[in-house]
């Protein structure tokens, strides 16, 4: 299924406008939760995997640097990904 499936399908069922701008406002912000971990996760890696194993706690523990810097861009992938459904949403919603 296309992301723009999946949209089309969340606007279906949706009652009315201002349903689908409440999705959205959602989406954007999921987005921002998101988007802040991604923030505090970076930070944390600065201090090096041990560091960043040892202040988080629902994040997995990374192995290497290279373990922990795909983690990173596959959220950033995620959340760049989110910020285009909340455009999406938003366009239709309008």
């Amino acid at each position: 299924m296309k992301i723009i499936e999946v949209i089309e399908a969340l606007i279906d069922t949706a009652d009315s406008d201002q349903e689908v701008s409440h999705l959205a406002s959602d989406f954007q912000k999921a987005t921002w939760f998101l988007e802040s971990y991604l923030d505090d996760l970076e930070y944390s890696l600065r201090g090096g995997v041990d560091n960043c194993n040892f202040v988080t706690s629902g994040t997995p523990s990374f192995n290497d640097e290279e373990e922990g810097e795909e983690y990173v861009r596959s959220l950033k992938r995620n959340c760049d990904n989110m910020r285009k459904l909340s455009a999406v949403l938003l366009k239709r919603g309008a």
